[in-house]
């Protein structure tokens, strides 16, 4: 029973250590999906938004009707609202203070170029056009491409921290297969001299008994069982028991039938010199 507990536990061991090689690779990719792939992507739609709103506002400067204007106006909040999910998503994802700083820049940048978005649709809803033109090229395009370059700095930043966490999810997959392969070694090297210490505590004690089971079948009664193999506990000592005692009993046999026959020997001198003394007179 202990022989198959030592093997059970070393196939244990290998699964359990190849359970969790593969449970931190797992982790590894949903970190690197969570916090590089979704925050890409949600900068990408925010920065989409963006150009989106810039070409509703001057979607609504060469309409110059005041229903349109109002229309463009609410399509570029619900715009706004999207993006304050999105960057939000993106900030909660930001795990070092490079990544912070630079998100900061961005987030400056947005706000300028979103107070010139809401000065245009301001003068547009006041009929002030020429002004609002002017604010399109002039502060709001500057703020724009600040805003550009800081979504992108923040885009390639992402994508270089994405290449390095892919690239430890790689290294994390070639140890977590050595480790893997080094407890698999192991298991079959300790399951191995499992196997061996077994088998030799099997066939020796099999082999002693019979040795001694062909000294009894030659009439060797003198030698006795060897100690250590009564003192097992399994069957192999049940067997040794059972020879030492089937030994001790035909010794005792033995012994009584040759008591017997020195008896009987001893009768037989005494009767014959009886015998002697009355053939004499």
């Amino acid at each position: 029973i202990g022989g198959f507990a030592a093997g059970a536990a070393v196939a244990a061991g290998v699964g359990r250590v190849g359970a969790f090689t593969l449970r931190s690779i797992a982790s590894a990719d949903y970190n690197m999906y969570k916090n590089m792939t979704i925050p890409i992507g949600s900068l990408g739609q925010a920065i989409e938004n963006n150009a989106l709103i810039r070409l509703a506002v001057r979607d609504a400067m060469a309409a110059e009707a005041s229903s349109a204007i109002e229309s463009g106006a609410q399509g570029i909040n619900a715009m706004y609202a999207e993006n304050e999910k999105l960057i939000a998503e993106y900030e909660s994802t930001i795990q070092t203070a490079k990544g912070r700083e630079m998100f900061k820049t961005f987030a400056d940048a947005y706000a300028v170029w979103k107070s010139f978005i809401s000065q245009e649709l301001g003068l547009l809803a006041q009929g002030r056009l020429e002004e609002a033109n002017a604010i399109m090229a002039g502060d709001a395009r500057k703020a724009m491409a600040v805003m550009k370059d800081a979504s992108g700095a923040l885009m390639d930043y992402k994508i270089q921290r994405a290449k390095q966490t892919a690239d430890a999810n790689t290294s994390l997959a070639g140890g977590s297969t050595l480790v893997m392969y080094l407890a698999l070694s192991f298991g079959a090297a300790l399951a191995l001299l499992i196997g061996i210490f077994l088998s030799r505590s099997i066939t020796r004690p099999l082999a002693k008994a019979v040795a001694g089971a062909d000294l009894v079948s030659k009439g060797n009664l003198i030698e006795d069982i060897d100690a250590s193999f009564l003192g097992r506990k399994d069957e192999i000592g049940d067997l040794g028991k059972a020879l030492d005692h089937m030994t001790r009993s035909l010794r005792d046999l033995v012994g009584g039938v040759l008591a017997s026959v020195g008896n009987v020997s001893a009768g037989s001198q005494q009767m014959s010199s009886t015998a002697q003394q009355l053939s004499q007179g």
